[in-house]
């Protein structure tokens, strides 16, 4: 049997990331469909937002000057001149020393730079008290002051907010240039594996990586995953598999055959895919030692490990940070979520990325421990963290950041 020669994790990473190109097509969608798109090109503004002053509020448009010296105790009473109609042009003559009633988006007329809030006011009759002093500008947004012409508001590389969709709506844009999806095809193999509808047997065990790895991958709306038949440990029938869905995917995922063994498959099977081939085949990680890096002719090929923990934290930690770059994301690794106060001490072998499994209660970090192959470890956990490869664990009431489950 061959061992393993592992790599750090980010090395690993980087390594194969100067390998890859970007995935080059690309694809125009409707704003409405891009949420969670990765952005193909900048897009820059081409209308100023708002086209003219507007007000904020709901209240009185004046001049700020007019109000000095005015409060709660001693306001200032103005002639009430009308009402300002939100989308409309004031019709009438604006008399700059009246006060008008203004709704909140409505133009401010010219000449007036300040609106006062119907709070800070009273109205009685045709005479409006001003119960505030104002500045000039306040409870008004300028012309191009939310947008201005040339603005980027959607960045190459980045992905598309429910708020950037809005900012794009702003500009009367309905369409935008997105990276088209990551086409993965997820291939678990082992004889002992079986679908659900499948007959057991003690020996036997039912498929959950595939599983896990796909509604994993649905968690970010540029990959687009597909399960396939189990491989019962055959080289030739895992190599037509992939021979024969080549074109039609962008990523293979061997589930399951990347432990060192006579009776593994994946390693002889990517060596016919050709080059560079086998990148990483070992990482310096606990749990997804054993994982496989591959890149055919910019074709990706990924070994996952058979256990299920293993099989989660290097798609999670590993594949998903070089699949990111790979569908045109700016920034590939992932933000951890929160921070802590570790409870109990936490060892950790050093040189390997440790991933714990913790739960997290009012900021206390308490670690679930556990092999591998167990799925519940994950499954009863809030989060994970990492200990770095120059670590020898953590100490209890040690500051650590933790990833919350998806």
């Amino acid at each position: 049997m061959e061992f393993l020669k592992t790599q750090k994790r980010k090395f690993a990473i980087e390594n194969f990331i100067k390998n890859l190109s970007i995935i080059s097509d690309n694809q125009i969608i409707s704003i409405e469909e891009s949420s969670g798109r990765i952005v193909a090109k900048d897009k820059t503004a081409s209308i100023d937002v708002p086209s003219l002053p507007r007000s904020t509020v709901d209240g009185y448009a004046c001049i700020s000057g007019l109000t000095s010296g005015a409060s709660h105790n001693n306001p200032i009473p103005f002639e009430y001149g009308g009402e300002i109609i939100i989308g409309e042009k004031y019709k009438g003559e604006i008399d700059k020393n009246k006060v008008y009633y203004i709704p909140t988006g409505a133009i401010v007329p010219d000449g007036f730079d300040a609106v006062v809030m119907i709070e800070n006011s009273e109205r009685v009759n045709d005479t409006v008290y001003v119960e505030k002093s104002l500045y000039k500008g306040e409870n008004i947004i300028y012309k191009g002051e939310d947008v201005k012409i040339g603005d980027v508001i959607a960045n190459k590389g980045e992905i598309l907010r429910s708020v950037d969709i809005g900012i794009l709506a702003s500009q009367g844009i309905r369409e935008i240039p997105v990276h088209k999806k990551v086409k993965i095809a997820i291939i678990p193999t082992g004889k002992e594996l079986r679908r659900s509808e499948d007959s057991m047997d003690d020996y036997s065990i039912y498929d959950i990586n595939s599983y896990l790895l796909k509604s994993l991958f649905s968690e970010f709306k540029y990959f687009d995953a597909k399960i396939f038949e189990i491989v019962k440990d055959d080289e030739i029938v895992l190599r037509d598999m992939i021979k024969e869905n080549y074109d039609d995917f962008d990523v293979f995922i061997i589930s399951g055959g990347s432990s060192k063994g006579m009776r593994d498959i994946t390693v002889d099977v990517i060596e016919q895919f050709g080059t560079p081939g086998i990148l990483t085949h070992g990482i310096n990680m606990s749990p997804g030692k054993p994982t496989i890096l591959s890149l055919c002719n910019n074709k990706i090929i990924f070994g996952a490990p058979g256990h299920p923990v293993s099989s989660y934290i290097s798609a999670r930690f590993v594949m998903i940070p070089i699949l990111n770059y790979f569908a045109g994301k700016k920034e590939i690794f992932e933000r951890a979520t929160g921070r802590g106060i570790i409870s109990v001490d936490i060892p950790s072998k050093h040189g390997m990325d440790d991933f714990v499994r913790v739960k997290v209660k009012d900021g206390i970090i308490t670690p679930i421990f556990g092999q591998s192959g167990m799925i519940s470890t994950l499954s009863d956990s809030d989060g994970i963290i990492i200990i770095g490869n120059e670590k020898e664990g953590l100490y209890k009431g040690e500051k650590a950041e933790y990833y919350e489950m998806i």
